[in-house]
């Protein structure tokens, strides 16, 4: 899972330097990005191993019952990625407003640190010696999240503020492989859908991030989307104090 998400970010890497570089041209030399689907399908026509899982009864029932923990994970998959989002959807636009910079190249590469810092976090997730205490590691990733935001809505410096695009980026390299193994512990059988749906819970918040933050932006009167992600972390950190707390009455039972 971790280099999962260290390969994810990497993309993103490549993405949005090739779009600073080009996008000052022609902006639809961007689009050519999408060449690079070639090269997945390439591979799995060449690598992707095409097994057949053996059923035995064709009535063999394949549905299992969603408890309230797998709901729970979705959400904070969710809401991470909606956050998280907050910054590519609004960080041109904020960097032009609070510090003069307009270039696309200097927005491409600041993204791209961002991005590689969620590469090595990704890399790293397996070698972090609490990585089997779910709890440690969703109080890290919440407090990266923390930091990142409040330097991103309070600070007047630039530095500081690349400093909290840095943390984001090592917060969602953390979080989404976090999440996904949170998600494979609860699995029954190898084809569940649970995974799956988790996959998409973080593309739904991908494409609802900018329309939520601005949503409240508008009901706040507020023009700081980062505030907003603020709010939105605020019932990440509730909905996983509730997920500690249901793990720890199971305990004690």
């Amino acid at each position: 899972m971790g280099y999962a998400s260290a390969l994810n970010n990497f993309g993103t890497v490549v993405a949005v330097i090739y779009a600073g570089l080009v996008s000052n041209k022609d902006w639809r030399l961007v689009f050519l990005i999408y060449l690079l689907a070639i090269i997945s399908l390439v591979t799995i026509y060449l690598f992707l191993p095409n097994d057949k899982q053996q059923v035995s009864s064709p009535k063999q029932a394949t549905k299992e019952k969603v408890s309230n923990n797998v709901v729970r994970i979705w959400l904070k998959m969710f809401l991470l990625t909606v956050i998280y989002f907050t910054i590519p959807t609004n960080l041109a636009f904020y960097m032009h407003d609070h510090f003069q910079q307009q270039g696309t190249l200097i927005i491409g590469i600041l993204m791209a640190i961002t991005s590689l810092f969620g590469v090595i976090s990704g890399m790293i997730f397996s070698y972090f010696p609490g990585r089997k205490n779910s709890q440690l590691q969703e109080l890290i990733l919440i407090g990266l999240f923390l930091i990142s935001m409040c330097l991103l809505s309070f600070t007047q410096t630039l530095p500081l503020f690349i400093l909290g695009l840095l943390f984001s980026g090592w917060g969602l390299g953390w979080g989404l492989p976090c999440f996904n193994h949170q998600l494979i512990s609860t699995l029954t059988h190898p084809s569940s859908a649970t995974l799956g749906i988790g996959q998409a819970m973080i593309f739904l918040g991908q494409f609802v991030s900018p329309f939520l933050i601005a949503f409240m932006s508008s009901l706040s009167h507020q023009d700081n989307p980062f505030l907003m992600s603020l709010i939105l972390l605020g019932i990440l950190l509730g909905i996983a104090m509730l997920d500690f707390s249901k793990k720890q009455t199971a305990t004690d039972r």
